[in-house]
């Protein structure tokens, strides 16, 4: 009785398939049958081989060390874990200066409002190392300085535009370049300031987070302002990452704070301090196209006549990107019980590398595995073979030996 109406048709078509063979139904079909219908029992043998033994129990010391001291103390497999939550804010202060020709000046002062822009953004903030500024752009006609779609050599077609413009359909005056209809006068890269003392400004960060299945917050503010804890200057966030700022100065760059609350809430709530990592993640290849960071903004005002004029500021500088992350774990029973479990389950991998190593490596081999492995015939149990009776003369129950016992050293020779 095979339970459904498709197991009887594949057993039915088997049967078939056994009839038709030119083995001959009856043998077909028995092998068939024996094949399927047969149970796998494990048997036990005693082997008495140091080495052997010394091998098991290796591996069982080894696999009893993992669970306890690795998977439990060192991964701390006991506690249940939450992901920390949370936010950074930051403000900055600080002078800067510096001196151009240009300008016609021996000295200009920036302060952080100057140098902080935006003044305010999510988890970031960027802070300008150099500056490109033109000041009273106006809109009008003058050459552009696009040398991709603008190049006189290219025509100069009246009305198609640029990155710089809308073409006129006359040529420049160096020839180079078509004039475009823009605001004028065009962006000058030669026309930069450094800023000097950029690098001793203080960076204040605070950072608030929670563990929410637990319902516990932290503030790196709690004990006031304190070095590499709440209070940075740009110099040690770069000396962090491995650069200085007479480096990055020119081009700037991209970095990434990595602030890490992994907790252990069993401990005293006080030892759960941030770790701060520093990365500077965008190419430090200068041949790189746009390596650095840089961008730019305007700020719009009205001229004596009532005509709109702009200045247009280039900035380079350093992008800070802070961000959060870890987790808190406390004592869970749970936790413990099913580290312990899936560790006990490692176990049996002693026992098949043992059986691997006995079968495969040791002298008596052939032996080990002639005394593991038999096959019992359930339909002719008139044909047992005299090794597995308790006793030879007694034939009235015929069982098998389950468990048998090999002793290494009578097979020496």
């Amino acid at each position: 009785y095979m339970g459904s109406r498709a197991a009887k048709n594949i057993f039915c078509s088997v049967l078939s398939f056994c009839c038709l063979s030119r083995m001959g139904c009856r043998d077909s079909c028995s092998n068939v049958m024996n094949t399927i219908f047969t149970y796998k029992s494990v048997r036990f043998i005693e082997i008495k081989n140091r080495w052997l033994a010394a091998i098991y129990y290796a591996l069982i010391i080894g696999i009893f060390c993992y669970i306890a001291v690795y998977s439990i103390w060192y991964k701390q497999q006991y506690q249940e874990f939450d992901p920390v939550v949370g936010t950074t804010s930051m403000k900055v202060k600080g002078a800067a200066y510096s001196t151009h020709p240009y300008y016609n000046l021996p000295l200009t002062v920036y302060d952080a409002y100057d140098v902080v822009n935006p003044a305010l953004e999510n988890n970031a903030l960027f802070i300008a190392t150099r500056i490109m500024t033109m000041k009273n752009q106006t809109r009008g006609i003058c050459e552009g300085i696009d040398s991709t779609t603008g190049l006189c050599s290219h025509g100069c077609s009246s009305g198609e535009t640029t990155y710089d413009g809308v073409m006129t359909g006359t040529c420049g005056p160096t020839g180079k370049f078509c004039n475009v209809y823009t605001w004028c006068p065009m962006e000058n890269d030669n026309i930069t300031q450094t800023l000097h003392g950029v690098g001793n400004f203080s960076i204040f960060l605070k950072a608030n987070i929670q563990y929410p299945k637990w319902g516990i917050s932290r503030s790196n503010f709690k004990t006031g302002l304190v070095d590499g804890l709440n209070r940075f200057t740009l110099d040690s966030l770069l000396f962090g990452a491995g650069y200085t700022l007479d480096f990055i100065s020119h081009d700037g760059c991209i970095l990434l704070v990595g602030i890490d609350y992994t907790c252990d809430l069993d401990k005293d709530i006080e030892q759960c301090t941030p770790k701060f990592t520093f990365t500077r993640i965008d190419p430090t290849d200068p041949t790189v196209f746009s390596h650095g960071f840089n961008y730019r903004f305007v700020s719009r005002y009205l001229t004596p006549q009532n005509e709109e004029a702009r200045i247009l500021y280039k900035a380079y500088g350093v992008r800070i990107v802070f961000y959060l992350f870890g987790q808190g774990g406390k004592f869970s029973i749970t936790a413990l019980t099913l580290a312990i479990g899936s560790g006990l389950g490692l176990l049996g991998i002693a026992s098949l590398l043992t059986d691997v190593i006995m079968q495969k490596l040791f002298p008596h081999r052939e032996l080990y595995t002639r005394e593991k492995f038999d096959v019992i015939d359930d339909v002719n149990l008139h044909q047992i073979p005299s090794y597995i009776h308790n006793d030879v003369n007694d034939m009235e129950h015929p069982v098998g030996n389950h468990y048998d016992y090999v002793n290494d050293a009578s097979h020496n020779a």
